[in-house]
């Protein structure tokens, strides 16, 4: 394949040809470059002039150009390409891989998302370009799809797995080429081993509600957002940027657009809720429409901070002791290990390089006698930072490391890893991925437990939470066992299955007053004269 030269009665013509093979012929096609010079050789193994040669090389280009346009055109993606351009009469615009960031940023929105959300979907959008190794959307296929959701699957928890994965198929939809296949419109659906090894919010009972309530009185603004949360299933959000335009005290009721799906849900007042928001009344502000300004306040500056709250309100409500004993978060192994086994531990273990770096040079600092400040000057870290590492090297060679002081079995860190659970499903990049059981949520599906368990009709509390679905609202429907047992008990109480499964004894009748007074009516009778009964006879006629 190349340039060739034709003659007309042995001269050649002054026209550049092409000559190229398909489907086992041999084919010529005619350039549009012009042949010049006034030395043309008889064979193009033969150099020309200088004019010659530089028409040869432009020809040579478009020849070049006519056999990757020809390839192309020969393609079934070119072929679909046409028809979709013919029958919409649309140019097709192609969108590349990398351009993603950036066209999911600026797309017109009727909400402005959190950049930390933003953040997120770049991150998702570059880690799928580096994997699909394709230049444009329309490239990927659905094989390609189904490897990446096996990827993220086997790193991230089902639910961020689920999340990429969403985030991928809407922008795909968006952005693809008009009648293109988007190659994650197939349904993912959970299988028979996600479904078993779920991790649902544990709802609380109402001896643990107590508990929390109780804990939270220790700081005023946590107290009242734990009696909101609960009074109301609001997700912890919506709760801090509650205003009073959304609050009727008078009629008993709350007003609120939440946050994540944008519907309107109207919430009954309930008596402790009233309380807070009456107490919260008393110092109210002219100068913000929020209820909770502080809260508020804190949720826009810093929403991780407000979870990580609730965490430590959850893990020291329901798992401090009040004996200072070793936690079940680390199994001390019956014989220590060495010095030489920890740090071959640390180094097995799937950290990255700077925290497999600092968790031995902390270790060692600290088997040598250092205090947590005098290491805190000679690494630069924090002193939560040091009490991490260690108790991340706890966790990883189970042996207890750390020197236990009288407060250490209640400390933050060691009860916040007893609200969560590992997975069974699900990994994270860096190692096991464990599953959050207690946290602001909580509140959201012991709301939903108890109002069912007590009889409010399913779509009434749909309402209220502000789910779509009531199949949505019965996914939050996760009694625990206790829950379960005593609401059957107390609803069954009255029933013969909820007492003795003997019939009841039949009591004896009680004779009523009524029939004493017949009985001494009939012996007033019986002591009547003839005359008399006749008399009575009379007047009854």
């Amino acid at each position: 394949m190349g340039l060739k030269l034709i003659k007309d009665n042995g001269v050649v013509r002054k026209i550049w040809y092409g000559q190229y093979k398909e489907a086992g012929k041999w084919k010529v096609v005619k350039l549009t470059t012009p042949m010049h010079g006034e030395k043309i050789p008889d064979s193009l193994s033969e150099e020309g002039d200088a004019a010659f040669e530089r028409s040869r090389a432009r020809a040579q280009l478009e020849f070049e150009q006519f056999e990757s346009t020809r390839m192309v055109k020969g393609s079934a993606e070119h072929l679909t390409r046409t028809l979709i351009e013919s029958k919409t009469g649309q140019k097709i615009d192609d969108t590349r891989l990398d351009e993603l960031p950036f066209k999911w940023r600026t797309l017109p929105r009727s909400y402005t998302p959190t950049e930390a959300r933003m953040q997120n979907a770049d991150r998702a959008f570059r880690e799928f370009a580096d994997f699909a190794k394709c230049t444009y959307l329309y490239e990927v296929t659905q094989d390609i799809a189904t490897a990446y959701f096996n990827k993220v699957r086997s790193e991230y928890a089902w639910s961020s797995a689920q999340g990429i994965m969403s985030l991928l198929k809407s922008a795909f939809a968006r952005f693809l080429p008009i009648g293109a296949v988007n190659p994650f419109a197939a349904a993912i659906t959970r299988n028979r081993e996600i479904n078993a090894a779920r991790i649902n919010r544990k709802p609380l009972n109402e001896d643990e509600l107590f508990k929390l309530i109780e804990e939270s009185k220790n700081d005023p603004m946590l107290h009242a957002l734990t009696v909101t949360a609960a009074c109301t299933g609001m997700r912890i959000g919506d709760v801090c940027k509650l205003t009073w335009d959304a609050i009727d005290l008078p009629s008993g009721f709350i007003s609120v657009l939440t946050a994540k799906s944008g519907k309107r849900v109207e919430i009954p007042i309930l008596e402790p809720l009233r309380i807070v928001l009456e107490t919260a009344n008393t110092t109210r502000s002219s100068a913000t429409p929020f209820v909770f300004p502080t809260a508020a306040q804190m949720y826009s500056a810093n929403p991780s901070g407000i979870i990580h709250r609730g965490k430590i309100l959850f893990a020291r409500a329901l798992f401090a002791q009040t004996s200072h004993t070793t936690p079940s978060a680390v199994k001390v192994e019956q014989e220590a290990k060495s010095p030489e086994e920890i740090f071959a531990c640390i180094r097995a273990a799937r950290f990255t390089t700077q925290k497999t770096e600092r968790c031995i040079k902390v270790y060692s600092l600290y088997i040598s006698g250092l205090s947590y400040r005098q290491i805190e000057a000679e690494t630069g870290l924090s002193r939560g930072q040091i009490g991490g590492y260690l108790h991340t090297i706890e966790e990883i060679t189970q042996t207890a490391i750390v020197k236990w002081q009288s407060d250490c079995a209640n400390s933050n860190t060691r009860l916040i890893k007893m609200t969560r659970k590992e997975r069974k499903v699900g990994t994270q990049k860096y190692g096991k991925c464990a599953a959050s059981l207690y946290g602001w949520h909580s509140l959201r599906a012991t709301f939903v437990v108890t109002a069912l368990t007590n009889g409010i009709p399913i779509e009434v509390v749909r309402r209220i939470v502000g789910h779509s679905t009531v199949r949505m609202t019965e996914e939050y429907f996760n009694p625990t066992k206790q829950i379960m047992a005593e609401a059957v008990r107390n609803k069954m109480s009255r029933s013969i299955l909820g007492g003795s499964l003997a019939r009841p004894a039949l009591a004896e009748p009680k004779q009523s007053e009524d029939a004493d007074d017949l009985a001494a009516l009939a012996k007033k009778l019986a002591a009547l004269s003839p005359a008399q009964r006749e008399q009575l006879k009379a007047l009854i006629g």
